[in-house]
């Protein structure tokens, strides 16, 4: 150890030594060659030779066995390219067949990427419960489908039942929709928005009192409009049992909620029925209004009802719903269902007949409205 301390580069050779451990001469070591015995005696250093000819002999070999895991590793993502790029061309293939089946929703086996109720009805599901859609718009949303009522295929966009969701929301609320679609929930008028305005539907409105009975009323020409135009309701072509309480008074208006009033009267019927609808002043209908266990809605002091109301079927603007359905189907589905059941045309006469007794009834009225006053002189709404 003393020869070690002299200067840094036997210090150096030394511990090189420890690591690497003792160094056996080799034959073809260059450290025995006649060129390393004819170098000065300073710069001959037999055991520094061997630990530096040893160090380069061992990267060489770790370069080697790097080279080697860098091919092999090249190589299988070669592979992996190669797999790749066949199953892109597969389903390339896939989406350009025409004759291909609907997409499935990723994580839902079975359930194909439809636009609403009605297509995954027609794709062979027939079990009511909660789906997912796919809109014009991209978005998807889950819905309860109706997979039993009228040949099925209903998508519902507004469902009361128990009371348990809060519908008194705000204007965003309204527009993207809120509730469980389990139980209670509004769509969303952007949603109905997108629906309707691609596809003409038809709406069902189905509503059930506390008696046991159930009606319903149907609109074959449904649609809302757009967010910049107040998500403004058209509602035509009414049939049904259930008596037309969309009828002129709701047709053509716009949407209101407690923070944004679009109705024709005085003070927010929004903010009157602690709901969200297509209010004129106020209306003959409002289903997303308070929930009255029992069917009887509460008369404030001024006059003014609130519920979940139908005016047209009990014809009791203080009557209070137990539960109701809006939904929605093609409105070409209901016209091919119903040329496969025979419908004869004597029903669209018995339609019209109907129509023309609403007829008279609107006549009433506007001849009522004229002259219902509230306590202050002005024009009281209706509802």
């Amino acid at each position: 150890m003393r020869e070690c301390v002299h200067s840094l580069l036997p210090a150096l050779t030394c511990l090189l030594a420890v690591w690497v451990g003792p160094v056996n001469p080799q034959a073809d070591s260059i450290c025995n060659s006649l060129e390393f015995r004819r170098l000065t005696v300073p710069l001959q250093n037999e055991h520094q030779c061997m630990v530096l000819e040893k160090l380069q002999t061992e990267l060489g070999q770790d370069k080697r066995l790097r080279d080697s895991q860098y091919n092999e590793i090249i190589g299988l993502l070669q592979m992996v390219e190669r797999r790749m790029k066949t199953g892109f061309r597969k389903s390339a293939v896939i989406v350009d067949d025409p004759r291909a089946k609907v997409k499935s929703f990723p994580g839902l086996k079975g359930i194909p990427m439809s636009r609403d109720c009605y297509e995954l009805h027609k794709s062979g599901i027939n079990i009511s419960g909660v789906y997912p859609i796919r809109l014009s718009s991209e978005a998807i949303v889950n819905v309860w489908c109706d997979m039993e009522t009228d040949g099925g295929g209903w998508t519902i966009v507004q469902r009361r039942i128990d009371g348990s969701i809060n519908f008194t929301r705000n204007w965003n609320e309204y527009t993207f929709g809120f509730g469980n679609t389990n139980t209670e929930y509004w769509l969303g008028n952007q949603h109905l928005h997108d629906m309707t305005s691609k596809t003409s539907y038809t709406l069902r409105v189905d509503i059930w009192d506390w008696e046991g009975s159930q009606a319903s009323a149907y609109y074959d020409k449904f649609k809302v409009s757009s967010e910049s135009d107040g998500f403004k309701l058209t509602a035509q072509d009414y049939h049904g049992d259930a008596g037309d309480a969309f009828n002129f008074y709701h047709n053509d208006m716009k949407f209101s909620t407690y923070d944004k009033d679009q109705d024709a009267w005085y003070g927010n019927c929004a903010q009157k029925d602690q709901s969200g609808w297509w209010f004129r002043a106020c209306g003959f209908s409002s289903l997303n209004g308070l929930y009255h266990p029992g069917g009887q809605a509460n008369i404030a002091p001024d006059g003014l009802i609130t519920g979940v109301t139908w005016y047209h079927w009990k014809n009791d603007y203080a009557y209070s719903m137990r539960r109701t359905e809006m939904k929605l189907k093609p409105k070409v589905a209901l016209s091919v269902e119903g040329e496969e059941n025979g419908e004869e045309d004597d029903e669209d006469e018995d339609y019209d007949d109907e129509d023309e007794d609403y007829d008279d009834e609107e006549d009433e009225y506007e001849e009522e409205n004229l002259v219902r006053e509230d306590r202050y002189g002005r024009p009281a709404p209706i509802g």
